[in-house]
């Protein structure tokens, strides 16, 4: 199926593609503001449709994105563009997933770009290595405590660990002193009985 096709057939079902024509194979995003990429690599019909949930401006970037792919150098500007949207999807990401938003759905959707880049089609391509460069400096980050993320080790505010152990450790200490005391008056008692024998002997 052609993009032209598609987006007039899928208007209805996704709103967001009601703002969008495929002109002289550009894709062009009209509001209040008119936006312009070459869109010559990618098939519409052949996307995760969940990235068609997304907002005009944010299903736009993220299809600029997916081109961008198909570039052997990138520009400048292009760069920046993709620094921009991976940061603003790794924020969404660490606040979904410490449950400071329910943005999920949005998300996922910002994420097809950055899923894409690990498959074997793209990941050498200077997009998806600066797209995996971006997210392995925020995982690094996050493990050294310094991201806005959940660290991967976290620690439940209820678990009573330590105090668990040290209880544990009081219990064998008592029961070493204990064991101690038996074993000493084993000692002495036989060694009475020894010295009674040979002394009654």
């Amino acid at each position: 199926m052609s993009n032209e096709i598609f987006i007039k057939e899928y208007q209805k079902i996704y709103p967001s593609l009601k703002y969008f024509i495929i002109l002289n194979d550009r894709l062009v995003l009209k509001l209040q503001t008119t936006y312009v990429i070459p869109f010559t690599h990618i098939n519409l019909s052949n996307l995760n449709p969940q990235i068609f949930s997304l907002n005009p401006i944010e299903l736009f970037q993220s299809l600029y994105i997916l081109e961008l792919f198909y570039h052997p150098t990138l520009e400048p500007k292009e760069i920046d563009f993709i620094t921009k949207y991976v940061n603003k999807y790794v924020e969404l990401n660490n606040l979904v997933l410490s449950n400071q938003s329910e943005e999920v759905n949005r998300a996922n959707a910002l994420s097809i770009p950055i899923y894409i880049s690990y498959t074997d089609n793209f990941i050498n391509t200077p997009c998806a290595t600066l797209i995996n460069s971006i997210c392995n400096q925020n995982a690094s980050e996050i493990e050294r405590g310094e991201g806005k993320g959940m660290r991967l080790v976290l620690q439940n505010p209820n678990y009573k660990g330590e105090l668990e152990e040290e209880e544990n450790y009081n219990f064998l200490e008592k029961a070493g002193f204990g064991t101690f005391l038996l074993i000493a008056g084993t000692v002495i008692i036989t060694f009475l009985y020894i010295t009674s024998y040979i002394l009654n002997g």
